[in-house]
Protein backbone atom coordinates (compact mmCIF):
# COMPACT_ATOMS: atom_id res chain seq x y z
CA UNK A 1 0.00 0.00 0.00
CA UNK A 2 1.18 3.51 -0.80
CA UNK A 3 2.92 5.21 2.15
CA UNK A 4 0.78 8.33 1.61
CA UNK A 5 -2.39 6.27 2.04
CA UNK A 6 -1.09 4.79 5.29
CA UNK A 7 -0.17 8.23 6.64
CA UNK A 8 -3.55 9.68 5.65
CA UNK A 9 -5.46 6.87 7.35
CA UNK A 10 -3.37 7.21 10.50
CA UNK A 11 -4.08 10.94 10.52
CA UNK A 12 -7.83 10.65 9.92
CA UNK A 13 -8.68 7.59 11.97
CA UNK A 14 -6.03 7.50 14.70
CA UNK A 15 -4.49 10.90 15.41
CA UNK A 16 -7.58 13.12 15.13
CA UNK A 17 -9.92 10.81 17.12
CA UNK A 18 -7.34 10.32 19.88
CA UNK A 19 -6.68 14.05 19.99
CA UNK A 20 -10.41 14.75 20.34
CA UNK A 21 -10.78 12.21 23.15
CA UNK A 22 -7.78 13.61 25.01
CA UNK A 23 -8.86 17.23 24.58
CA UNK A 24 -12.42 16.74 25.80
CA UNK A 25 -12.19 13.86 28.27
CA UNK A 26 -8.64 13.18 29.48
CA UNK A 27 -7.05 16.59 30.00
CA UNK A 28 -6.56 17.88 33.51
CA UNK A 29 -8.65 20.86 34.70
CA UNK A 30 -5.48 22.99 34.72
CA UNK A 31 -4.89 22.43 31.00
CA UNK A 32 -8.56 22.97 30.16
CA UNK A 33 -8.59 26.31 31.97
CA UNK A 34 -5.36 27.40 30.28
CA UNK A 35 -6.90 26.62 26.89
CA UNK A 36 -9.93 28.74 27.82
CA UNK A 37 -7.68 31.60 28.94
CA UNK A 38 -5.79 31.43 25.66
CA UNK A 39 -9.07 31.74 23.76
CA UNK A 40 -10.26 34.71 25.85
CA UNK A 41 -6.97 36.61 25.46
CA UNK A 42 -7.23 36.03 21.71
CA UNK A 43 -10.82 37.36 21.72
CA UNK A 44 -9.78 40.51 23.58
CA UNK A 45 -6.99 41.20 21.08
CA UNK A 46 -9.43 40.58 18.24
CA UNK A 47 -11.85 43.20 19.63
CA UNK A 48 -9.02 45.71 20.05
CA UNK A 49 -7.80 45.21 16.49
CA UNK A 50 -11.28 45.23 14.99
CA UNK A 51 -13.02 48.06 16.82
CA UNK A 52 -10.28 50.15 18.40
CA UNK A 53 -11.61 53.34 16.82
CA UNK A 54 -15.09 52.75 18.30
CA UNK A 55 -14.07 52.48 21.95
CA UNK A 56 -13.36 55.23 24.47
CA UNK A 57 -9.95 55.54 26.14
CA UNK A 58 -11.31 54.01 29.36
CA UNK A 59 -12.76 51.01 27.49
CA UNK A 60 -9.47 50.38 25.71
CA UNK A 61 -7.57 50.64 29.00
CA UNK A 62 -9.95 48.15 30.61
CA UNK A 63 -9.54 45.72 27.71
CA UNK A 64 -5.74 45.94 27.97
CA UNK A 65 -5.91 45.25 31.72
CA UNK A 66 -8.15 42.21 31.14
CA UNK A 67 -5.75 40.94 28.47
CA UNK A 68 -2.73 41.38 30.76
CA UNK A 69 -4.54 39.62 33.62
CA UNK A 70 -5.46 36.70 31.38
CA UNK A 71 -1.88 36.32 30.13
CA UNK A 72 -0.59 36.41 33.71
CA UNK A 73 -3.01 33.69 34.82
CA UNK A 74 -2.23 31.52 31.79
CA UNK A 75 1.54 31.77 32.33
CA UNK A 76 1.36 30.85 36.04
CA UNK A 77 2.67 27.39 36.92
CA UNK A 78 -0.44 26.45 38.90
CA UNK A 79 -3.80 28.11 38.42
CA UNK A 80 -6.08 29.20 41.22
CA UNK A 81 -9.26 27.68 39.74
CA UNK A 82 -11.60 29.89 41.79
CA UNK A 83 -9.77 33.07 40.76
CA UNK A 84 -9.70 31.88 37.15
CA UNK A 85 -13.46 31.19 37.18
CA UNK A 86 -14.08 34.71 38.47
CA UNK A 87 -11.85 36.21 35.76
CA UNK A 88 -13.55 34.22 32.99
CA UNK A 89 -17.03 35.23 34.17
CA UNK A 90 -16.09 38.92 34.52
CA UNK A 91 -14.31 39.09 31.17
CA UNK A 92 -17.14 37.34 29.31
CA UNK A 93 -19.67 39.86 30.67
CA UNK A 94 -17.38 42.74 29.74
CA UNK A 95 -16.94 41.52 26.17
CA UNK A 96 -20.69 40.98 25.73
CA UNK A 97 -21.39 44.51 26.95
CA UNK A 98 -18.96 46.24 24.61
CA UNK A 99 -20.68 48.97 22.53
CA UNK A 100 -19.99 48.02 18.93
CA UNK A 101 -21.25 49.91 15.91
CA UNK A 102 -20.42 46.99 13.62
CA UNK A 103 -23.00 44.89 11.78
CA UNK A 104 -25.13 42.30 13.50
CA UNK A 105 -23.86 38.74 13.92
CA UNK A 106 -25.82 37.52 10.89
CA UNK A 107 -24.78 40.45 8.74
CA UNK A 108 -21.13 40.17 9.72
CA UNK A 109 -21.03 36.44 8.97
CA UNK A 110 -22.85 36.87 5.67
CA UNK A 111 -20.26 39.44 4.69
CA UNK A 112 -17.47 37.04 5.66
CA UNK A 113 -19.07 34.23 3.62
CA UNK A 114 -19.46 36.49 0.59
CA UNK A 115 -15.82 37.58 0.79
CA UNK A 116 -14.66 33.97 1.16
CA UNK A 117 -16.75 32.93 -1.84
CA UNK A 118 -15.41 35.80 -3.93
CA UNK A 119 -11.85 34.81 -3.07
CA UNK A 120 -12.56 31.13 -3.81
CA UNK A 121 -14.17 31.83 -7.19
CA UNK A 122 -11.41 34.26 -8.13
CA UNK A 123 -8.78 31.67 -7.20
CA UNK A 124 -10.64 29.04 -9.24
CA UNK A 125 -10.91 31.31 -12.25
CA UNK A 126 -7.32 32.55 -12.20
CA UNK A 127 -5.17 29.84 -10.60
CA UNK A 128 -6.39 26.30 -9.84
CA UNK A 129 -9.68 24.81 -11.02
CA UNK A 130 -10.90 21.44 -9.68
CA UNK A 131 -11.72 18.94 -12.41
CA UNK A 132 -13.00 15.35 -12.48
CA UNK A 133 -11.98 12.95 -15.25
CA UNK A 134 -15.29 11.75 -16.73
CA UNK A 135 -14.14 9.10 -19.24
CA UNK A 136 -11.31 6.66 -19.89
CA UNK A 137 -9.87 8.51 -22.91
CA UNK A 138 -6.67 9.40 -21.03
CA UNK A 139 -6.01 6.01 -19.41
CA UNK A 140 -3.63 4.94 -18.06
CA UNK A 141 -2.28 8.47 -17.46
CA UNK A 142 -5.58 9.48 -15.85
CA UNK A 143 -8.56 7.27 -15.07
CA UNK A 144 -12.15 8.25 -15.67
CA UNK A 145 -15.35 6.84 -14.16
CA UNK A 146 -15.34 3.08 -14.66
CA UNK A 147 -16.41 -0.27 -13.23
CA UNK A 148 -14.04 -3.02 -12.05
CA UNK A 149 -15.49 -6.49 -11.51
CA UNK A 150 -14.76 -8.64 -8.46
CA UNK A 151 -15.87 -12.13 -7.49
CA UNK A 152 -15.92 -11.83 -3.71
CA UNK A 153 -18.08 -9.31 -1.88
CA UNK A 154 -15.92 -7.21 0.47
CA UNK A 155 -16.74 -6.54 4.09
CA UNK A 156 -18.20 -3.26 5.33
CA UNK A 157 -14.86 -1.93 6.63
CA UNK A 158 -13.12 -2.72 3.35
CA UNK A 159 -15.90 -1.01 1.40
CA UNK A 160 -15.52 2.09 3.55
CA UNK A 161 -11.74 2.34 3.19
CA UNK A 162 -11.80 1.61 -0.54
CA UNK A 163 -14.15 4.56 -0.98
CA UNK A 164 -12.13 6.91 1.25
CA UNK A 165 -8.82 5.98 -0.37
CA UNK A 166 -9.70 4.98 -3.93
CA UNK A 167 -13.14 6.54 -4.62
CA UNK A 168 -14.57 3.04 -5.22
CA UNK A 169 -18.20 2.22 -4.39
CA UNK A 170 -19.34 -1.37 -4.36
CA UNK A 171 -22.22 -2.45 -6.61
CA UNK A 172 -23.99 -5.83 -6.69
CA UNK A 173 -26.77 -6.31 -9.26
CA UNK A 174 -28.81 -9.46 -9.85
CA UNK A 175 -31.56 -9.99 -12.40
CA UNK A 176 -34.92 -9.20 -10.83
CA UNK A 177 -36.87 -10.99 -13.55
CA UNK A 178 -36.39 -13.75 -16.08
CA UNK A 179 -35.94 -12.73 -19.70
CA UNK A 180 -33.66 -11.12 -22.27
CA UNK A 181 -31.88 -8.21 -20.62
CA UNK A 182 -31.27 -5.10 -22.73
CA UNK A 183 -29.52 -2.08 -21.15
CA UNK A 184 -30.62 1.19 -22.74
CA UNK A 185 -28.12 3.46 -24.45
CA UNK A 186 -26.39 5.76 -21.91
CA UNK A 187 -28.05 8.78 -23.52
CA UNK A 188 -31.45 7.13 -22.96
CA UNK A 189 -30.76 6.09 -19.38
CA UNK A 190 -32.29 8.49 -16.90
CA UNK A 191 -32.28 8.25 -13.13
CA UNK A 192 -35.69 7.79 -11.53
CA UNK A 193 -34.67 8.74 -7.99
CA UNK A 194 -31.53 10.30 -6.57
CA UNK A 195 -30.38 9.95 -3.01
CA UNK A 196 -30.32 13.35 -1.25
CA UNK A 197 -26.89 12.70 0.31
CA UNK A 198 -24.32 14.72 -1.61
CA UNK A 199 -21.26 12.53 -1.00
CA UNK A 200 -23.00 9.19 -1.60
CA UNK A 201 -25.52 9.73 -4.41
CA UNK A 202 -27.60 6.73 -5.45
CA UNK A 203 -29.84 6.54 -8.51
CA UNK A 204 -32.34 4.08 -9.91
CA UNK A 205 -31.54 3.27 -13.53
CA UNK A 206 -33.70 1.37 -16.04
CA UNK A 207 -32.93 -2.01 -17.59
CA UNK A 208 -35.24 -3.27 -20.34
CA UNK A 209 -36.44 -6.86 -19.94
CA UNK A 210 -37.85 -8.57 -23.04
CA UNK A 211 -40.31 -11.42 -22.68
CA UNK A 212 -38.49 -14.79 -22.63
CA UNK A 213 -40.58 -16.00 -25.58
CA UNK A 214 -39.14 -13.34 -27.91
CA UNK A 215 -36.28 -14.42 -30.14
CA UNK A 216 -34.36 -11.13 -30.26
CA UNK A 217 -31.95 -12.38 -32.92
CA UNK A 218 -34.77 -12.60 -35.47
CA UNK A 219 -36.80 -9.62 -34.29
CA UNK A 220 -37.02 -6.73 -36.70
CA UNK A 221 -35.37 -3.70 -35.09
CA UNK A 222 -38.17 -1.47 -36.37
CA UNK A 223 -40.93 -3.65 -34.92
CA UNK A 224 -42.69 -2.45 -31.79
CA UNK A 225 -41.85 -4.81 -28.92
CA UNK A 226 -43.50 -4.65 -25.54
CA UNK A 227 -40.74 -4.42 -22.96
CA UNK A 228 -40.87 -4.14 -19.23
CA UNK A 229 -38.65 -1.56 -17.58
CA UNK A 230 -37.03 -2.80 -14.37
CA UNK A 231 -35.11 -0.35 -12.20
CA UNK A 232 -31.84 -1.19 -10.44
CA UNK A 233 -30.20 0.87 -7.71
CA UNK A 234 -26.67 1.88 -8.69
CA UNK A 235 -24.06 4.34 -7.31
CA UNK A 236 -23.92 7.85 -8.71
CA UNK A 237 -25.80 8.50 -11.91
CA UNK A 238 -25.25 4.92 -12.99
CA UNK A 239 -24.52 5.72 -16.65
CA UNK A 240 -21.14 3.99 -16.57
CA UNK A 241 -22.60 0.89 -15.00
CA UNK A 242 -25.32 0.80 -17.63
CA UNK A 243 -22.66 1.09 -20.35
CA UNK A 244 -20.63 -1.67 -18.68
CA UNK A 245 -23.64 -3.99 -18.75
CA UNK A 246 -24.31 -3.03 -22.35
CA UNK A 247 -20.77 -4.02 -23.32
CA UNK A 248 -20.83 -7.25 -21.31
CA UNK A 249 -24.26 -8.51 -22.26
CA UNK A 250 -25.73 -7.84 -25.72
CA UNK A 251 -29.52 -7.78 -25.94
CA UNK A 252 -29.60 -11.47 -26.94
CA UNK A 253 -28.36 -12.48 -23.46
CA UNK A 254 -30.90 -14.41 -21.45
CA UNK A 255 -30.98 -14.23 -17.67
CA UNK A 256 -32.77 -16.22 -15.05
CA UNK A 257 -34.25 -14.54 -12.03
CA UNK A 258 -31.59 -13.67 -9.38
CA UNK A 259 -28.74 -14.41 -11.81
CA UNK A 260 -25.81 -12.03 -11.29
CA UNK A 261 -25.55 -9.09 -13.67
CA UNK A 262 -22.57 -7.33 -12.17
CA UNK A 263 -20.52 -7.37 -8.99
CA UNK A 264 -17.65 -4.95 -8.54
CA UNK A 265 -16.52 -1.41 -7.80
CA UNK A 266 -17.82 1.78 -9.39
CA UNK A 267 -14.83 4.17 -9.42
CA UNK A 268 -15.57 7.89 -9.52
CA UNK A 269 -12.59 8.92 -11.64
CA UNK A 270 -9.46 10.94 -10.89
CA UNK A 271 -10.01 14.34 -9.27
CA UNK A 272 -7.36 16.92 -10.05
CA UNK A 273 -6.49 20.59 -10.11
CA UNK A 274 -6.06 22.37 -13.43
CA UNK A 275 -3.39 25.08 -13.61
CA UNK A 276 -5.07 28.05 -15.31
CA UNK A 277 -2.15 30.42 -14.71
CA UNK A 278 0.78 28.95 -16.67
CA UNK A 279 -0.68 29.44 -20.13
CA UNK A 280 -1.09 33.16 -19.39
CA UNK A 281 2.72 33.44 -19.37
CA UNK A 282 3.70 30.88 -21.99
CA UNK A 283 2.08 29.11 -24.93
CA UNK A 284 0.97 25.46 -24.63
CA UNK A 285 3.68 22.93 -25.52
CA UNK A 286 3.66 19.52 -27.15
CA UNK A 287 2.97 16.86 -24.57
CA UNK A 288 1.04 19.03 -22.08
CA UNK A 289 -2.00 17.26 -20.63
CA UNK A 290 -4.50 19.99 -21.39
CA UNK A 291 -8.10 20.84 -20.50
CA UNK A 292 -10.17 22.67 -23.11
CA UNK A 293 -13.80 23.62 -23.70
CA UNK A 294 -15.80 22.26 -26.61
CA UNK A 295 -17.66 25.48 -27.48
CA UNK A 296 -18.07 25.75 -31.24
CA UNK A 297 -16.77 22.24 -31.99
CA UNK A 298 -20.11 20.76 -33.01
CA UNK A 299 -23.48 19.70 -31.57
CA UNK A 300 -22.56 16.14 -30.55
CA UNK A 301 -19.89 16.75 -27.92
CA UNK A 302 -20.35 14.66 -24.76
CA UNK A 303 -19.57 17.53 -22.39
CA UNK A 304 -18.23 21.08 -22.21
CA UNK A 305 -14.81 20.20 -20.77
CA UNK A 306 -12.41 17.68 -22.35
CA UNK A 307 -8.92 16.64 -21.28
CA UNK A 308 -6.36 15.34 -23.79
CA UNK A 309 -2.64 15.45 -24.53
CA UNK A 310 -1.58 18.34 -26.76
CA UNK A 311 0.35 16.93 -29.73
CA UNK A 312 0.20 19.63 -32.41
CA UNK A 313 1.08 23.34 -32.41
CA UNK A 314 0.13 26.02 -34.96
CA UNK A 315 1.87 25.30 -38.28
CA UNK A 316 2.60 21.63 -37.44
CA UNK A 317 1.91 18.84 -39.91
CA UNK A 318 1.04 15.51 -38.21
CA UNK A 319 0.88 11.90 -39.30
CA UNK A 320 0.71 8.45 -37.67
CA UNK A 321 3.01 5.61 -38.79
CA UNK A 322 3.38 2.22 -37.08
CA UNK A 323 1.55 3.38 -33.94
CA UNK A 324 3.88 6.36 -33.53
CA UNK A 325 3.22 10.05 -34.05
CA UNK A 326 5.35 12.18 -36.34
CA UNK A 327 5.45 15.95 -36.66
CA UNK A 328 6.83 18.36 -39.26
CA UNK A 329 7.10 21.70 -37.44
CA UNK A 330 6.34 24.93 -39.23
CA UNK A 331 9.21 25.81 -41.57
CA UNK A 332 10.85 22.35 -41.48
CA UNK A 333 11.14 20.05 -44.51
CA UNK A 334 10.98 16.61 -42.87
CA UNK A 335 9.00 14.75 -40.21
CA UNK A 336 10.52 13.91 -36.84
CA UNK A 337 9.34 11.36 -34.29
CA UNK A 338 7.38 12.78 -31.38
CA UNK A 339 9.36 10.98 -28.65
CA UNK A 340 10.70 11.34 -25.13
CA UNK A 341 13.06 14.13 -26.18
CA UNK A 342 10.00 16.29 -26.82
CA UNK A 343 8.02 15.09 -23.79
CA UNK A 344 8.27 11.99 -21.53
CA UNK A 345 4.58 11.28 -22.13
CA UNK A 346 5.30 10.21 -25.70
CA UNK A 347 7.93 7.73 -24.53
CA UNK A 348 5.31 6.12 -22.28
CA UNK A 349 2.90 5.95 -25.21
CA UNK A 350 5.46 3.86 -27.16
CA UNK A 351 6.34 1.60 -24.22
CA UNK A 352 3.33 -0.63 -24.99
CA UNK A 353 3.12 -1.41 -21.28
CA UNK A 354 0.60 -0.77 -18.56
CA UNK A 355 -2.21 0.10 -20.99
CA UNK A 356 -0.26 2.38 -23.33
CA UNK A 357 -0.80 1.22 -26.95
CA UNK A 358 0.66 4.05 -29.00
CA UNK A 359 -1.37 5.90 -31.62
CA UNK A 360 -3.92 4.54 -34.11
CA UNK A 361 -5.87 5.81 -37.09
CA UNK A 362 -9.33 7.28 -36.65
CA UNK A 363 -12.13 4.89 -37.61
CA UNK A 364 -15.86 5.12 -38.23
CA UNK A 365 -18.23 7.48 -40.01
CA UNK A 366 -17.17 10.46 -37.89
CA UNK A 367 -13.43 9.93 -38.50
CA UNK A 368 -12.05 13.04 -40.23
CA UNK A 369 -8.29 13.35 -39.69
CA UNK A 370 -5.37 10.87 -39.55
CA UNK A 371 -7.43 7.99 -40.92
CA UNK A 372 -4.60 6.11 -42.69
CA UNK A 373 -0.78 6.14 -43.14
CA UNK A 374 -0.95 8.71 -45.94
CA UNK A 375 -3.35 11.05 -44.17
CA UNK A 376 -1.80 14.20 -42.69
CA UNK A 377 -3.16 17.37 -41.16
CA UNK A 378 -1.52 20.80 -41.20
CA UNK A 379 -2.62 23.19 -38.47
CA UNK A 380 -3.45 26.80 -39.22
CA UNK A 381 -2.46 29.78 -37.15
CA UNK A 382 -3.97 29.65 -33.64
CA UNK A 383 -4.93 25.93 -34.01
CA UNK A 384 -3.91 23.09 -31.69
CA UNK A 385 -4.31 19.33 -32.04
CA UNK A 386 -5.02 17.10 -29.02
CA UNK A 387 -5.47 13.35 -28.62
CA UNK A 388 -6.20 10.99 -25.75
CA UNK A 389 -3.56 8.60 -24.40
CA UNK A 390 -6.13 5.81 -24.62
CA UNK A 391 -5.91 6.45 -28.33
CA UNK A 392 -7.95 3.44 -29.45
CA UNK A 393 -10.90 4.65 -27.37
CA UNK A 394 -10.68 8.42 -27.50
CA UNK A 395 -12.97 10.89 -29.21
CA UNK A 396 -10.52 13.71 -29.92
CA UNK A 397 -9.32 16.08 -32.65
CA UNK A 398 -9.16 13.21 -35.15
CA UNK A 399 -12.96 13.39 -35.12
CA UNK A 400 -13.98 16.96 -34.35
CA UNK A 401 -10.97 18.88 -35.66
CA UNK A 402 -8.32 21.25 -34.24
CA UNK A 403 -8.91 23.42 -31.17
CA UNK A 404 -8.62 27.23 -31.28
CA UNK A 405 -6.35 28.85 -28.67
CA UNK A 406 -9.28 30.58 -26.99
CA UNK A 407 -10.78 27.18 -26.05
CA UNK A 408 -7.76 26.06 -24.02
CA UNK A 409 -8.43 26.33 -20.27
CA UNK A 410 -5.24 25.14 -18.63
CA UNK A 411 -2.76 22.38 -17.87
CA UNK A 412 -3.52 19.37 -15.65
CA UNK A 413 -1.48 19.89 -12.49
CA UNK A 414 -2.14 17.72 -9.44
CA UNK A 415 -4.30 14.64 -8.78
CA UNK A 416 -5.63 15.02 -5.22
CA UNK A 417 -8.04 12.05 -5.09
CA UNK A 418 -8.12 9.07 -5.13
CA UNK A 419 -4.89 8.09 -3.39
CA UNK A 420 -3.84 5.72 -6.14
CA UNK A 421 -0.43 5.37 -7.78
CA UNK A 422 -1.41 8.40 -9.89
CA UNK A 423 -1.74 10.65 -6.83
CA UNK A 424 0.45 13.76 -7.06
CA UNK A 425 1.84 15.70 -10.01
CA UNK A 426 -0.05 14.70 -13.17
CA UNK A 427 1.73 12.70 -15.88
CA UNK A 428 4.69 11.57 -13.75
CA UNK A 429 3.68 7.93 -13.15
CA UNK A 430 5.59 5.22 -15.02
CA UNK A 431 3.58 2.44 -16.71
CA UNK A 432 2.67 -0.79 -14.91
CA UNK A 433 4.88 -3.69 -15.91
CA UNK A 434 2.54 -5.64 -18.17
CA UNK A 435 2.41 -5.78 -21.95
CA UNK A 436 -0.34 -3.90 -23.82
CA UNK A 437 -0.01 -4.36 -27.55
CA UNK A 438 -2.13 -2.37 -30.00
CA UNK A 439 -5.40 -3.91 -31.18
CA UNK A 440 -6.19 -1.38 -33.93
CA UNK A 441 -4.25 -0.21 -36.97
Amino acid sequence: MNIYIILLNLLLFVYFPLRFIYKHFLRSPQKKYKETLKHIVSQIQHHINLDEDLYSENELTNLQKLKTKGETLRNSEKLDLKETDTYISKTTKCLNALPSLRKSFIGENLEMIMVAMAIAFSFRALFLQPFKIPTGSMQPTLFGIHVTETEKEPGLIKKFFRYINFSERYVDMNAKQEGYMYPPHPQEARAEIKNPFFFFPVAKQPIYILDKSIDTKRTNKDAKINVETVFYKVPGTGKNIIQKLRNMYPHESYFKKNQRLLRGYHTLGDHLFVDRLTFNFRDPRRGDVTVFITDGLGPHMAGRYYIKRLVGLPGDTLRITNHKLYVKPDGKKSFILMDGKIHPGFERMYSFKGGYKGYCYAEGQEATYLTDPDDTITLEKDEYFLMGDNNENSRDCRYFGPIPRKNIVGKAFFTFWPFSRRWGIVDKTEPDNFQSLPTRK
